[in-house]
Formats: C-alpha cells, structure tokens, sequence
C-alpha cells in the first residue's frame, strides 16, 4: 500500500486526465439517466406490485424486497457520484481519495444493497422450492410469514458481514472513494465466492423447482389427478404460472451475473497488483449493475399482464400516446385542459343556433317531411359541432408536444 501523501499528490496531480479521459461523461450517465431512470421503474414496480393479487404473499413481498435494494443501491450510486463530480469541478481532488468515515460508509452501503439484492433473489428461490415441495398444504396468500422470516435473516446476514469488511481495512489505511474495493483482498476473494455461489445456487434451485413442477403436473394428469385435492391441482397450476411469470427476472439477473462477476474479479485483481482499483473498472461495473437494475423491472412490467395493467394505469396518458391506443379521451389530463378552454365557444355557438338544435329523429322526421332545407341545415351544424370539438382537441395535444396517430 502507498503511502497516504503520495496517493494524494498522485491523485491531484492525475486530476486534468480525469477530467478529460471520459470519465466524467460515465459519471453524468450515471447521475443523469441512469440513477434516475432505475429509480423511476423500480419505484413504479413497487407500486404494481403493491397493487397486484397475481403474485403470493410470499413472492410479492421478496420482490417488493428486491426492488427495495434496487432502490437503495441507485439512491447511494446515484449520491456518490454526484459527490465526485462536486468535488472534482471545485477543484477538491484530496477529498476524492481520503480515511473519512463517509467514503467508507458508501462503499459498505453499495456492497449491502448489492448483496441484498441477489440474497432476495436466492429467497424467491428457497419460497418456489418450499411451495413446490409442499404444494398440498402451501398458504402463500392469506400471510407472508415465510418472505418475513426469509427477508430478517438476510438483514442480518449482510448486516454482519458489511460490519466486518468495514473494520477489515485499518483506519489509518487511504479509502478511495470512487473505488469499488473496500477491504482486504482475503476477505474481497471471500466475498466474491460467497456472491457466486449465492447466484449459481439461486439459479439451479430456481431452474430445479420449474422443472419439478411440471414433472410432478404431467404425472397427475397422467395417472389419476381426482385422487388429488382441488386445492393442491390449482396450487400446483399457480406454482408453474408464477415460475412462468419469473422466468425473465432469473434469465436477465444470470446473463447480467456473467459480466458482473467478470468486473468484480478484474477489480480484486487491480486490488492486489496496484493497490488500487482502475476508475475504468469502477464505472464499468456500477453501469452494468445500473442497467440491470433498470431492465429487470420493465421485464417483469412487460412479461407481466397484470403489472402491465397497473403501470399503464400509473402513466395513463403516456402510454396511451405511445401505443396509439383510442381509449377514452376524458381520462387524459389534456382533455380536462382542453374541455375548460373549448366549452364556452361551444356554448356560444350552441346560443346562436338554438333554431337548430335538433335530434336525430327530428331531422329524420323533418326529411320524411320534405323539409330538405332546414334538415340540411341541421346536418351540417352537427357536422361543423363535431369538425370544432376534434380541431379543438388536436390543437391541445400539438401544443402539449403529443399528437397520437389515430
């Protein structure tokens, strides 16, 4: 390890290829779309997922959960970086490397949130497993006892070993802030194998319990599925529509494991032969991490038909343009704004025809009459009416930037 000074004066003396190597520009990514981006979809997919009966007690709480430490890690990221930018335009390059209390504080925040994320996932396994094996008595919807128990033993878990990383590491040792390594490379090594085995382990028992459940579903329609209870056929039915459901979330969090774990390995490797991690590695690795965190949530929001549902519902009137769906105008704000704009001229073109306001039956009447004249007439207001309350409506949605195609 270098000395305290001389990493410092490196660092100040290194500050105008920071600047201008293409870093900052990862850092504003980050900051800018990225953070905010992730923050916005998980926080609408807690939202769904609150209001949604598709999922379990049990799952719907672990994804809750998951998305909760999704959160957690963009907020600390999202922070860290702003503070990096902070200081490196003030010109304070000695508070980017230093022993303070904060740094080490974000580092530990970024590694418990990104171990609580994968330790949910592992959970969501375990609760496929458990509802698998005991599909004939499993209550995953009148309580969440089991996500409850499954979620405090992580916080704990990841409570105790963040304790210990934070403390592996002298005091008087310099703490890189834009830096991923935290602790010693024994103990980094350690973490990083307990990680992979925490991943791989959640994958196979996940790929397992899917496979069981269809095995075990083919068998019972094969032989003699009367002899078994409604409840454990339609638990069983739920456990392979769930798994279903879960598929994308397990493929996109193991071909985003392969890189992570790359980075992560190449990080403990700078580590031990530079006594510091490269900054290329740093945003490398907290862009993957970002943009998994902000697929994973529109996945389950697309594969989803329920959580679809909910968060179209979120952003109505976006999603509406989007798909150019002709739903129905009056639920979109723009309507109100437009409604408050035009009726008034409606009114006052209604005052100066009142002669001819006229329903459909009277203008048929007025035709079966011969009276061509005035039942043209009528024709023609209701089509100039109907000409204006369309013109009015377009000129709202191009002023507000949204024309939909209809």
């Amino acid at each position: 390890m270098k000395d305290l000074s001389d990493q410092v004066s490196s660092s100040c003396d290194a500050q105008n290829l920071f600047l201008s190597n293409g870093f900052l520009a990862a850092l504003w990514f980050q900051v800018l779309i990225l953070g905010p981006v992730a923050l916005l979809l998980n926080s609408a997919l807690v939202c769904c997922l609150k209001a949604t009966k598709t999922f379990n007690n049990n799952c719907r709480l672990l994804l809750m959960f998951m998305c909760a430490g999704a959160l957690g890690y963009c907020i600390t990221v999202t922070f860290k970086n702003g503070r990096i930018l902070f200081l490196a335009y003030m010109g304070d390059c000695r508070s980017i490397e230093t022993t303070t209390l904060s740094c080490r504080l974000q580092a530990s925040a970024i590694i418990f949130f990104l171990f609580f994320n994968g330790a949910s996932l592992l959970c969501l396994s375990f609760e496929r497993l458990y509802a698998s094996l005991k599909y004939k008595t499993y209550d995953g919807v009148s309580n969440c006892y089991l996500a409850i128990l499954m979620i405090t033993l992580i916080c704990i878990v990841d409570l105790v070993q963040q304790t210990v990383t934070l403390f592996d590491v002298r005091w008087d040792q310099i703490i890189v802030c834009d830096s991923l390594m935290l602790s010693t490379s024994s103990t980094a090594w350690k973490n990083f194998a307990f990680g992979g085995t925490m991943q791989l382990a959640s994958l196979a028992i996940f790929a397992g319990t899917s496979f069981w459940d269809r095995r075990v579903l083919k068998r019972m329609l094969a032989i003699n599925h009367a002899q078994h209870s409604l409840k454990a056929r339609f638990q069983l039915a739920k456990n392979i529509e769930l798994n279903k459901a879960l598929l994308p979330l397990t493929a996109v969090y193991f071909l985003f494991s392969v890189p992570i774990n790359v980075l992560v390995a190449v990080a403990i490797s700078e580590q031990v032969l530079y006594s510091k991690t490269k900054s290329m590695t740093v945003h490398a690795f907290f862009i993957v991490n970002g943009i998994y965190y902000t697929i994973h949530p529109v996945l389950l929001l697309k594969y989803n038909q329920s959580l679809n549902t909910k968060f179209c519902k979120l952003f109505p009137l976006l999603f509406n343009i989007l798909r150019n769906s002709k739903t129905d105008r009056k639920q979109s704000p723009i309507f109100k704004k437009w409604k408050n704009r035009i009726e008034p001229v409606i009114r006052d073109k209604l005052e100066k025809n009142s002669h001819l306001i006229m329903n459909v039956s009277t203008i048929d009447q007025l035709n079966q009459n011969n009276d061509e004249s005035l039942a043209d007439d009528g024709k023609k207001y209701f089509d100039n009416l109907q000409d204006l309350w369309d013109e009015a409506f377009i000129v709202e949605l191009q002023k507000a930037g949204n024309v939909p195609k209809y």
